[in-house]
């Protein structure tokens, strides 16, 4: 009976890490999308300004951009 009982108390501890690993790991992945957003926008920026473009308006999640050329 006692193996039986340790070997229960080692499932539910296994349990129990894995749990907490799991939340460690859902933190990092959603930090890891957010830097990688972010990432995305800087980068977005540095495009539009090399091809001479500013974004015009942040409004409802899209943007409008304007170049700065004279060409049509």
């Amino acid at each position: 009976m006692k193996q039986s009982e340790r070997h229960l108390t080692d499932l539910a501890n296994a349990q129990r890490d894995l749990f907490v690993l799991s939340k460690a790991l859902r933190a990092q992945c959603q930090e890891t999308r957010t830097q990688l957003a972010k990432s995305r926008h800087e980068l977005r920026e540095m495009v539009l300004k090399a091809r001479g473009m500013h974004v015009l308006s942040k409004s409802s999640g899209h943007r409008a951009v304007a170049s700065d050329n004279k060409e049509p």
